[in-house]
């Protein structure tokens, strides 16, 4: 009976070495990429190499895409509004402001508040709008 490795045979793994475009090499195992790179770069830039298993579908459409000149996406999609806000955070923080948070939909809910948080909410509603007009 056959294993395993035997079907798949060699696979190919994208290689990012920093201040360099992505780089595919077809190999069995991540550590034999990682060991033929040791002989070809630098002992600190072999530290700092992605190695990572890719289909020869996306390798394919990676070349087509920069071939186009299309960059490569680094950020998935669903991490963009993440790190959006934590680069918006780190630039007030840099100006000197603080950060508390609360809720973006706060002056919907007023209802089920109370006094003081009610009025705490219409003055953050008012705060958003004065912002927004300026």
């Amino acid at each position: 009976m056959k294993k395993f490795k035997d079907f798949i045979g060699e696979a190919f793994f994208k290689v990012n070495i920093p201040d360099v475009a992505p780089t595919f090499v077809e190999a069995g195992s991540a550590s034999q990429v990682k060991a033929s790179m040791r002989k070809i770069l630098k002992p600190d830039v072999v530290k700092e190499l992605e190695i990572e298993r890719v289909t020869p579908a996306v390798m394919k459409q990676m070349y087509r895409d920069m071939a186009k000149g299309k960059e490569e996406k680094p950020v998935e999609e669903g991490n963009t509004d993440a790190l959006k806000m934590a680069l918006a955070k780190h630039k007030f923080k840099k100006k000197g402001g603080k950060v508390d948070k609360q809720p973006d939909n706060l002056e919907k809910t007023w209802g089920k508040l109370s006094p003081q948080d009610r009025k705490r909410a219409e003055k953050i509603a008012q705060y958003k709008k004065d912002k927004k007009n300026k």
